[in-house]
């Protein structure tokens, strides 16, 4: 971990550990946002249209983290154990939003509840489990495109295998 807060007086270690866990959660809630909602492909080139999209992306996140623990509530799920699948919650109000914001008519109070049920349920069928021991969840280091290449260098490198025999 590398610092600029570097008065001994004013910052002491247990401070700095809690600000850079404190910065861990924002880093974690700007990579959600920008991967799961892919945040930095604005389709609007206009300031407000830029907002609308930015407001959007939060609106859906703030939903998908209410249909996550309200699922996990209702599962009894222990969050340290399993916890619904953000990205399949995120996937499910999605769906469903876009239903209800292009249907011709305002809701009515019992179809909202109906939506809400049905987000919750479906929301509840993919459990992402923690591996047993570990105290946070997996985290791959390398960017999403190098993901792919070294599948593509495995697939290769069997392949070649496969011609070339025992």
């Amino acid at each position: 971990m590398a610092t600029n807060l570097l008065d001994l007086k004013k910052y002491s270690r247990k401070s700095l550990l809690g600000l850079y866990l404190h910065r861990w959660r924002v880093e974690t809630m700007y990579g959600r946002v920008k991967t799961l909602l892919q945040l930095e492909r604005f389709h609007s080139k206009t300031y407000n249209g830029v907002m609308q999209e930015i407001f959007a992306n939060l609106l859906v996140i703030s939903l998908t983290a209410m249909v996550v623990l309200e699922s996990a509530q209702r599962l009894k799920l222990d969050p340290d154990i399993a916890i619904p699948s953000f990205i399949n919650a995120q996937a499910v109000v999605k769906r469903h939003l876009f239903e209800a914001v292009t249907a011709r008519r305002p809701l009515t109070p019992s179809e909202a509840r109906r939506l809400a049920r049905t987000l919750v349920r479906e929301a509840s069928q993919v459990i992402w489990k923690k591996q047993p021991g570990r105290s946070y969840p997996r985290v791959s280091m390398q960017p999403v495109k190098v993901w792919g290449l070294y599948k593509k260098s495995r697939i290769k490198g069997f392949k070649q295998m496969r011609r070339e025999g025992p």
